[in-house]
């Protein structure tokens, strides 16, 4: 009972976009943006999310089941954030060579 609680719990902190104070948000998103090309990332990418499907494919009992959804979520979410800081980045650097490019 306690742990269903705390799911929803983590799923609503999830959800919140808000600043938290002294996170440098810029760093993260370069972090980020450094993990799109690097292989390591996309292995364990890989591996943590056929370790959880596995996991799930053995047969859980409701409460592990759902904490293992959680977790494959939090590893799809963080791939989604590599991929967007990723497209962020490329567009922000299109920008500044068409820029560059038109001074000339």
């Amino acid at each position: 009972m306690w742990r269903k609680l705390l799911i929803k719990i983590f799923f609503k902190l999830l959800k919140n976009d808000e600043t938290y104070h002294g996170i440098n948000d810029k760093k993260i998103d370069d972090w980020l943006v450094r993990q799109y090309g690097d292989m390591g990332f996309r292995e364990y990418f890989r591996k943590r999310d056929l370790q959880i499907l596995k996991t799930i494919g053995i047969g859980l009992s409701a409460d592990n089941y759902q904490l293992s959804i959680g977790q494959r979520l939090e590893v799809l979410l963080l791939l989604q954030r590599v991929d967007q800081a990723w497209k962020k980045e490329d567009k922000r650097l299109k920008k500044l060579k068409q820029e560059l490019k038109s001074r000339k």
